[in-house]
């Protein structure tokens, strides 16, 4: 195997991941075109993520996602003001979404939107979450039925990945979707949210005390939109580039 420099080993996974990819999957992956045996260094994940900072060859997407400067003005997406109230409402359910995707990534999970093609801070949906697909940790029929709509997932553990927290944003429906959602896997050990604007709190709490959601109901937390965004800020001030 040729023994390609960090900055070359790191663009070849980029490559094959669509012009990006997250430090994690890098982390994994560079090794296809890396001879790991020549590593002498104890901290190679600490020379990867310094590559991906420092070189001019690559941009930062998002938290952890990384991008091929050359493709950049292809990644990034020129975003018109929204005009209607239904531009508007999906212009606020995809910036929730992008931070709560951000903020898993940061905090070290695999993340998952159905909603890939929607649009924060300039870049698609699709392009900042670490995984394609729903892993196959329960049965296909539920994950092809429900899992996979969900908005935003958090994945972690070890070689087995299993959703930690699935996040539901409510802007305008009565919650009742995302709640059946989260009754078909109330036997995972998985956090659940509904995010929305605090004037909805209390159809939230009309719709979970109902009888149906009753095993769940001690499970699901309501998180408002200004949380959120108070929590993603928060992260953005912490971190360092």
């Amino acid at each position: 195997m040729k023994d390609l420099t960090y900055d070359e080993a790191i663009e070849q996974v980029m490559l094959n991941n669509g012009k990006f990819a997250s430090l994690k999957q890098i982390y994994n992956e560079i090794w296809h075109y890396k001879d790991k045996s020549k590593i002498t260094g104890k901290t190679p994940n600490n020379t990867i993520q310094e590559r991906v900072q420092r070189s001019n060859k690559f941009f930062r997407i998002g938290l952890g996602i990384y991008g091929l400067t050359e493709f950049k003005n292809e990644i990034f997406i020129t975003q018109n003001q929204p005009k209607t109230e239904q531009e508007k409402t999906e212009r606020k359910h995809s910036q929730i979404q992008g931070m709560l995707i951000e903020i898993g990534n940061l905090r070290g999970f695999d993340t998952y939107t159905n909603d890939k093609s929607w649009i924060f801070d300039g870049k698609q949906l699709g392009n900042l979450i670490s995984l394609k697909s729903v892993p196959l940790f329960t049965y296909e029929k539920i994950i092809a039925k429900s899992v996979s709509f969900c908005d935003v997932i958090w994945f972690g553990g070890n070689e087995f990945l299993y959703p930690t927290r699935i996040c539901e944003v409510e802007h305008s429906t009565d919650f009742r979707d995302a709640l059946i959602k989260f009754k078909e896997l109330e036997f995972f050990n998985t956090q659940f949210y509904c995010i929305s604007d605090e004037n909805r709190r209390n159809k939230f709490e009309l719709e979970i005390n109902k009888k149906a959601f009753e095993s769940i109901r001690n499970r699901v937390q309501f998180q408002t939109y200004k949380e959120i965004e108070e929590t993603y800020h928060f992260e953005m001030k912490r971190i360092r580039f």
